[in-house]
């Protein structure tokens, strides 16, 4: 996992996806495994630290939870969920509710 900044999170998120601005957290895939271990690389994570700090403040959250939510948003997406339709929205926010609460962190409203 990587801590980026908002200008690193937009440059990254301009080459990869062909979207000019910075975002709270990108996936990049990537399924190999690892010789040694035989284990299973899902891939990387870019989580963006300001963003975090911006829209905790607007949701009312801790940055720590944002930063929680992030981290656990992109390895849900490595394990292959989506949210590209209101379906997979749906299908990924039930999965974070659930998965947070176990660690007391409550998500508010409705999948964006």
């Amino acid at each position: 996992m990587l801590l980026v900044s908002a200008k690193e999170s937009d440059a990254l998120h301009r080459r990869h996806f062909a979207v000019d601005d910075a975002t709270d957290v990108m996936t990049f895939p990537d399924g190999s495994d690892d010789p040694e271990t035989g284990l299973t690389h899902l891939g990387d994570l870019a989580v963006c630290p300001e963003v975090a700090r911006t829209v905790a403040r607007a949701r009312g959250r801790t940055y720590s939870d944002e930063i929680v939510l992030y981290i656990l948003h992109g390895v849900l997406h490595l394990l292959d969920y989506d949210d590209t339709t209101p379906a997979e929205r749906t299908r990924i926010w039930s999965a974070q509710r659930r998965l947070l609460q176990q660690v007391g962190i409550e998500l508010e409203g409705s999948p964006e």
